[in-house]
């Protein structure tokens, strides 16, 4: 499924403006606004999400790898197109950090030459989220963790009689910003808008794997993400 990347740049500008008119009042509301001490618990959560993903960095189209075991194997990098995904996380929420592991899927459109096909895009990640402004509501927040992304390619490892799906394993860091909403003190939407920084360095085809380090893909991308939180203690 393709996306208009200016319909993504809509939607981030959308959420923005949300993101201000909702931490607008708490800063300048001053002592016309009733805070109560404690906005939000602290704890254990777990939620869903939405998320786009790019994947850009040597998935340009013009790559392939050939692997020798027995039968001579292709395995084609395509050029990946940007697209939607879901996710599920669980996470702990301190007095000024949190963290969070999560799964996260996308569902790409991919081209090599003639081939189109079926690419996606897993990854479990761990990031760590430093808050502040946390005597507020909407609360910004850096992110930094690490990544754990394969990527499978329907149909991209090739032999001389047949052709089967190929699965590229890698790993990388996350560095990014978002933030964090209250709607009330166990429910809370977080935006996570972070860029991938990602090493691919393993292959496994239909007939053979292989370790391509000596040759190792870059994989770097952007994420962004919106999720729907609760705290379950």
């Amino acid at each position: 499924m393709k996306i208009s990347f200016s319909k993504i740049l809509w939607s981030l500008f959308i959420t923005s403006i949300f993101n201000i008119c909702a931490i607008s009042p708490a800063i300048a509301g001053g002592n016309n606004v009733a805070t109560p001490k404690l906005l939000y618990k602290t704890g254990y959560y777990i939620g869903g999400a939405a998320l786009y993903n790019s994947i850009g960095g040597d998935f340009d189209g013009n790559r392939y790898f050939v692997k020798e075991s027995g039968q001579r194997e292709t395995v084609i990098i395509p050029k990946i197109d940007g697209d939607l995904g879901l996710g599920i996380l669980i996470g702990r929420r301190f007095s000024y950090i949190s963290t969070e592991l999560s799964y996260l899927r996308s569902v790409h459109d991919g081209r090599w030459n003639d081939y189109t096909g079926g690419v996606v895009y897993n990854a479990i990640n761990l990031n760590v989220k430093v808050h502040f402004m946390t005597d507020k509501k909407a609360q910004p927040h850096l992110l930094a963790g690490l990544s754990l992304p394969w990527v499978r390619i329907n149909g991209g490892a090739v032999t001389s009689t047949s052709k089967g799906d190929a699965v590229l394993y890698g790993s990388g860091i996350n560095t990014g910003i978002g933030f964090t909403y209250y709607i009330r003190d166990k429910i809370f939407i977080s935006q996570d808008f972070y860029w991938r920084w990602v090493s691919y360095n393993y292959a496994a085809g239909k007939v053979a794997n292989d370790d391509v380090s000596d040759d190792t893909l870059n994989g770097n991308g952007f994420t962004a993400v919106v999720a729907l939180s609760f705290i379950i203690n």
